[in-house]
């Protein structure tokens, strides 16, 4: 008893390619890629996977919640088969808070590399609205992007809540 999942984006950019009403007969999984929304040619510092978008529609790039809705209502991929992903790592630019202007993409970090600067030369905030942590070092010129315990927490209740297949994560870095 083998299943058929596949990795499929959480938004029309390239969604659109995919034939979901004749996937939905034979893939047992759609493994919904809700991370990477922010990318490194992004305008503006935002989060790389927030639970809800922001409340400023120029800072929308997408959600895990915009996501299942694309995924669900307009593509019309039962709750059933739909698995959420959460991203165990972060990307870094150079701006000087969220929704600042992005004037460089740094580099990836892995959640490893991440949890120890938190203290150390890096102040942690919450946004309340999306849900997600996000670092500023102290001279406030590099934001980092990522997820965090609590965060992930609060994906896993509404993937519950929401009634889907469950999450998945990516990836697992040292």
């Amino acid at each position: 008893n083998f299943l058929l999942t596949m990795a499929v984006p959480a938004t029309n950019w390239f969604g659109q390619w995919f034939d979901f009403d004749r996937l939905k007969n034979i893939v047992d999984w759609f493994n919904v890629m809700t991370y990477d929304f922010f990318w490194s040619t992004a305008m503006y510092a935002n989060h790389n996977s927030p639970l809800y978008s922001p409340e400023q529609q120029q800072y929308d790039y997408g959600s895990v919640d915009s996501g299942l809705n694309y995924i669900h209502s307009v593509r019309g991929v039962p709750k059933e088969q739909i698995v959420l992903g959460i991203p165990f790592y972060g990307h870094a630019c150079y701006a000087t808070g969220l929704f600042e202007l992005n004037t460089g993409y740094i580099c990836w970090y892995s959640y490893s590399d991440i949890l120890p600067m938190i203290g150390n030369g890096w102040n942690y905030l919450w946004d309340d609205v999306s849900k997600v942590p996000y670092l500023l070092n102290d001279e406030q010129t590099i934001f980092i992007t990522y997820d965090d315990t609590g965060s992930v927490r609060l994906k896993c209740e509404y993937a519950a809540d929401k009634g889907v297949a469950g999450v998945m994560i990516w990836e697992i870095s040292k």
